[in-house]
């Protein structure tokens, strides 16, 4: 898993530098695995739920529907 991060965080490593000081690589990939563990136990904490609604708010609040997604995906007029 770390080797999958070693490249992504190599081949972005100007990003991590100027958007987030990190000089380091094992410095990028240790605060991801702190991130994904501190995300995994917000995530446990909610209560158990079957209307994901509850959970999640759309990105667009303007944008409330319920949508079929198949009809939303972007089309490749190219083909």
């Amino acid at each position: 898993m770390r080797s999958i991060f070693l490249t992504f965080f190599m081949e972005n490593f100007e990003d991590l530098r100027s958007f987030f000081k990190i000089e380091r690589l094992d410095q990028a990939i240790e605060d991801t695995f702190e991130d994904a563990g501190a995300l995994e136990e917000l995530i446990l904490e909610f209560p158990y739920t079957e209307n994901l609604d509850e959970l999640f708010k759309p990105l667009d609040i303007t944008d409330t529907r319920m949508s079929e997604l198949t009809r939303e995906k972007a089309r490749n007029w190219n083909r």
